[in-house]
């Protein structure tokens, strides 16, 4: 009997999403300003708000921009007042929670990365090629700061503790300091050479910053000093490099988070001396920001239109919001069905489809080729000629080794010959 999984495939009666979202859109950050009112921006300019501690989400209108553009940083001050930055020099201001926004003129059409106020008047942006603007109106006029002598990288992360002393942190490991309110900067000398994409400074003295393969630094003097702690920080690898961390955020001097590449959650709760990876993974999306409201609760964003929540430090997470990018679905029988895609994406349904749960494939690259031969066992291709199977129906996964593949890894499905014994083709069809 010939068996391939592209053509075994059960109608489904009453079918519900693996993940879902009503959103369509990567979302880049999340901020929130107590425990009850927060704020998402991604793609597509999106911005979502909740005033009920994420119990539900809500669209916001973003009437002044004419067209989509990627918005990256979300900062408010108060319930009412707050900011948005994006990319064509966007920066929107609101003074009433979100419910309308004005769309600010900075003279300029580089991506701003991020924005930091102290208060409703003083506030600084950051973006491409070094770019560094100050505000001392709550954003009506913005004048460009002079900090080319100290770098021109691109600046991917600003925070200022009051209206003189403040940091920023960017590509190439650039950390610079000013205690002029940005009218000078100073290179900080970051111990590391990977970009840093996200900055936490818990106090004037206590801070961390984090970025590509697994960077991690960190000071306990304002930055006059910073320890490279790339090593502690425990991300797991992907191809012999480790993953990207995109954001990191701490409730206190003890407590932190780290959202890295393909759904990884670092966790800390002894100021940093140990992280751990959380596994298996919520989501195998890529994660862009996280913030903690408190010691217990905590809120991550990313691709896919991924929200994630915990209300346990980061312990365990729930899946609020994300879109599976699954390429194959296969049935062994009405109620055991098996989903393949992107990022190493493992979903397995027991009842036909009513319900999913995510299996770990210890996979990061895409999958989109699934067959099983009985309810327990089953084999995945995937790209960088990946093929695992299983003989526990999913719940662990193995690489198996096809004598006959001669490491192409091109195949786009399986077929078997007598499932218990041999395989028909290994691999077979070449691409």
């Amino acid at each position: 009997m010939l068996f391939s999984l592209v053509n075994i495939i059960y109608a489904q009666d009453n079918w519900n999403l693996v993940r879902g979202s009503k959103w369509q859109s990567n979302l880049n950050d999340v901020f929130f300003v107590d425990s009850s009112h927060g704020w998402i921006v991604g793609s597509n300019s999106t911005i979502l708000h909740t005033h009920n501690g994420g119990k539900d989400w809500i669209d916001q209108p973003n009437q002044p921009l004419p067209f989509k553009v990627e918005l990256l940083k979300v900062r408010f001050m108060s319930p009412k007042l707050g900011w948005v930055v994006g990319e064509n020099g966007t920066i929107l201001k609101t003074t009433d929670g979100g419910s309308t926004w004005q769309k600010l003129t900075t003279g300029t059409f580089t991506v701003l990365q991020a924005v930091s106020f102290v208060d409703e008047r003083h506030g600084w942006l950051t973006g491409e090629g070094g770019l560094i603007m100050v505000t001392e109106n709550g954003g009506r006029s913005w004048t460009k700061q002079n900090n080319q002598d100290t770098t021109n990288n691109s600046l991917l992360s600003v925070h200022f503790d009051n209206q003189t002393e403040g940091w920023a942190v960017g590509k190439a490991g650039t950390v610079i300091h000013s205690i002029d309110g940005g009218s000078t900067w100073v290179d900080q000398k970051g111990k590391t050479a990977s970009s840093l994409s996200s900055l936490c400074m818990l106090t004037s003295k206590v801070g961390w910053a984090a970025g590509g393969n697994g960077a991690l630094i960190h000071t306990i003097d304002g930055g006059e000093n910073w320890e490279d702690r790339t090593e502690d920080s425990n991300v797991p690898n992907s191809n012999g490099m480790p993953e990207p961390i995109w954001g990191i955020h701490f409730a206190n001097q003890n407590i932190g988070l780290a959202a890295a590449e393909f759904g990884v959650i670092l966790r800390t709760i002894d100021a940093g001396a140990t992280w751990t990876a959380l596994n298996p993974r919520p989501v195998p999306n890529k994660l862009n920001s996280v913030y903690m409201v408190s010691e217990k609760e905590a809120w991550i964003v990313g691709n896919y239109s991924t929200i994630l929540h915990s209300s346990d430090g980061g312990a365990s997470w729930d899946v609020i919001s994300s879109n599976a990018d699954l390429s194959r679905i296969t049935f062994f029988d009405a109620n055991n069905g098996w989903a393949v895609g992107l990022s190493g994406t493992i979903s397995h349904t027991t009842n036909g489809g009513k319900t999913w749960f995510e299996q770990s494939s210890g996979n990061v690259f895409e999958l989109f080729g699934v067959g099983f031969v009985s309810p327990t066992q089953g084999y995945v291709v995937g790209s960088n000629a990946t093929l695992i199977e299983t003989f526990d129906g999913g719940n662990s996964w193995q690489i198996f080794n096809d004598p006959s593949d001669e490491g192409h890894g091109t195949a786009k499905r399986i077929v078997f010959d007598d499932p218990m014994t041999s395989w028909k083709s290994a691999l077979g069809f070449y691409n």
